[in-house]
């Protein structure tokens, strides 16, 4: 069995995310196993993978794993399925929050997940003092997944996720540290295999997950880590014996033209300087895995090169637009847009290119992190550089409501949970 390991996955996926799901295609195809694997926790999540084509058997997520619920039959799970007592008083919130009260005092707010979606999103519990002491959020797939505890000024002191049956099996406690900073102090795996365990931190049980879905096959496997950054650590610390691999998604080095003493990408550093601990290591061209080469030798660990993209065969077998019918002088370019992908390099670039082509555009397709693609459209306003466009613009967060990934370990209300 392969294993993608990747920390979450969203809607608004990067190349590294597009490329796992063509990469486990093209495995599919050649009835060779492999599975997608993340470890980010998300009420969503299943809706995600849906978007992305991925089949419920072909993807592992660390909470999906220990909830039980990787194959679980999504149901709508809406107000009326609480069940409450006769005799409550309901006073609506626009069109998608219903405060809950006794007495005229209220007791609970029950969220829907949008206008137009009666499926439950979260409900907040009051005590007898009228403050917020507990909050539930639900599975888009009609369970409550996650139940948060609250002190005085709301403040989140522990939480759990919870299997559909409603045992919790996970939990983790904060704290305030004497520097004033949230800690976590504890986290606990609940009746797995009929034991307890504790972590000391969320690496500590990812390398405990990967061990278990390592074992789970009974063959020999190998796991591939697209997000080495992150991950690294947690894979390195694993007990059981795994085929390690470890992916070069974009450019190693810092500086092209000195590739023997160049600093590293900073998403690399700590991968290579422990590369020895590695069986593998994949480059994306024949130009990088000769650069790494050279710094570091071909073997110990062994260097391949493997392309990124990968076509589908249907799309290669599409009748080509001639080129008399192509629009001329067009560029597009297609990705995020993001400091580290230059745009507005090629945007200030663009200014040249349109004194000796008047007639060049040049298109812009990807969303945006954070505030990025706002700052690329007011460059080019600045710059009063014509014919550049943007499509798909989106900021982060402005996707579709209904769809917004929720990530992780968790944050307080009334945001959803996500991790840090």
């Amino acid at each position: 069995m392969f294993f993608f390991l990747n920390d979450g996955i969203n809607f608004n996926k990067s190349g590294i995310e597009h490329a796992q799901v063509k990469r486990l295609r093209l495995f599919k195809h050649h009835e060779v196993p492999a599975r997608i694997v993340t470890r980010q926790f998300a009420l969503n999540l299943h809706e995600i993978t849906r978007d992305a084509v991925i089949d419920d058997d072909d993807f592992v997520n660390l909470f999906d794993f220990f909830q039980g619920t990787m194959t679980y039959e999504a149901r709508n799970f809406t107000i009326e399925d609480l069940q409450l007592p006769d005799g409550y008083e309901y006073e609506p919130e626009g069109v998608e929050k219903l405060h809950v009260k006794e007495k005229g005092k209220q007791i609970m707010i029950i969220a829907k997940r949008g206008a137009d979606d009666e499926r439950l999103n979260w409900v907040q519990y009051f005590g007898s003092n009228g403050r917020l002491v507990r909050m539930v959020w639900y599975d888009t797939r009609g369970f409550a997944a996650l139940e948060q505890f609250f002190s005085f000024g709301t403040k989140l002191v522990s939480e759990q996720i919870l299997a559909p049956s409603g045992m919790a099996v996970y939990q983790r406690y904060r704290m305030t540290s004497p520097q004033g900073e949230e800690e976590t102090t504890l986290q606990r795996l609940l009746n797995y295999h009929g034991h307890d365990y504790e972590f000391a931190d969320f690496e500590a049980l990812t390398s405990f997950f990967l061990d278990q879905i390592n074992l789970s096959t009974h063959t020999a496997n190998t796991i591939i880590v697209d997000r080495t950054f992150e991950l690294a650590y947690a894979v390195q610390s694993m007990d059981t014996a795994i085929y390690k691999v470890m992916h070069l998604h974009n450019n190693h080095l810092n500086d092209d033209d000195d590739i023997l003493t160049s600093d590293l990408n900073f998403n690399y550093q700590y991968m290579i300087g422990n590369r020895k601990r590695w069986n593998g290591i994949i480059a994306l061209t024949p130009w990088q895995r000769d650069e790494f080469v050279a710094r570091y030798g071909a073997t110990d660990p062994t260097v391949y090169e493997i392309p990124g993209a990968v076509t589908d065969q249907k799309i290669l077998e599409k009748p080509h637009v001639p080129w008399q019918d192509r629009k001329k002088n067009s560029v597009i370019m297609v990705a995020r847009l993001a400091p580290e992908k230059q745009q507005d390099v090629l945007i200030r670039a663009w200014q040249q290119v349109q004194k000796a082509f008047p007639d060049a555009t040049l298109n812009f397709w990807g969303y945006s992190n954070g505030d990025t693609g706002q700052q690329l459209k007011e460059l080019v306003k600045d710059l009063r550089t014509c014919l550049v466009s943007f499509k798909n613009y989106l900021q982060e967060g402005q996707y579709n409501h209904l769809k917004t990934a929720v990530k992780g370990t968790f944050t307080v209300f009334p945001k959803s949970p996500t991790f840090v």
